[in-house]
């Protein structure tokens, strides 16, 4: 590995600012908690943690080492490598612009009416209501999109 490159490819962080791969990793921490209905606190308590520690995982500010992302990982009942998925890849063109429809897909799904629509849209059993509330919600963006105002 050459000198100042990092074993992810990306590039290292400014001084005193998270890495990006850690940011990642903690923005899905925190869509995951939330999607399951779960307070920093409720999670911190969980692994033996404060919530104050919690926090500084969600925004990159410390890194998660491999044991604990396991640990978070058995409590939000996600595959470890789920925490990677939708990183962009290192040295490419458009990982630019897929990192960034990245973080806004993250961010609305911290959304708390998103996050109440896909909490109750996952307690309905039958799978053929659930396609039926797609294919509302997909006539109602559609019909709302079209409208000038």
């Amino acid at each position: 590995m050459r000198a100042g490159s990092s074993a992810s490819g990306a590039r290292p962080p400014e001084r005193g600012q998270p890495h990006a791969v850690d940011v990642h990793v903690g923005q899905r921490l925190r869509s995951q908690r939330k999607l399951m209905g779960l307070s920093q606190g409720d999670l911190a308590q969980r692994v033996g943690l404060t919530f104050q520690q919690i926090q500084k995982y969600e925004r990159g500010v410390n890194r998660i080492s491999a044991s604990r992302l396991v640990e978070f990982a058995l409590v939000l009942k996600v595959p470890p490598a789920w925490f990677f998925e939708g990183m962009p890849a290192p040295h490419s063109r458009a990982s630019g612009r897929r990192g960034r429809r990245s973080a806004e897909i993250i961010q609305e799904l911290a959304n708390r009416e998103t996050v109440e629509l896909v909490r109750l849209y996952n307690q309905i059993p039958d799978r053929r209501i659930r396609e039926r509330i797609v294919a509302l919600l997909r006539a109602v963006a559609l019909e709302s999109g079209t409208r000038t105002q």
